[in-house]
């Protein structure tokens, strides 16, 4: 049976083969692999620390962003 693949396995594998390469850009704002990995599991961390568990909902009203991706992200990193 093959290894179960996530969607956050694709934001994994690039913070470790090019942490220092450019995976988002927002106006000014650039982030790289590492940091967009970075601010994932910050984010779910701090929803854990807040209460959130599985099987809860969350909700995201955001402009088209790059903070918008980071929270798309964060229920899977949980």
């Amino acid at each position: 049976m093959p290894p179960k693949i996530t969607l956050t396995h694709m934001i994994e594998h690039f913070a470790l083969s090019k942490p220092d390469d450019v995976a988002t850009i927002n106006g000014q704002t650039i982030h790289t692999w590492q940091e967009l990995k970075n601010r994932i599991s910050g984010l779910a961390y701090s929803l854990r620390r807040m209460g959130l568990a599985e099987g809860d909902r969350l909700a995201v009203i955001s402009l088209n962003s790059d903070r918008y991706l980071e929270a798309y992200y964060t229920p899977w990193w949980m």
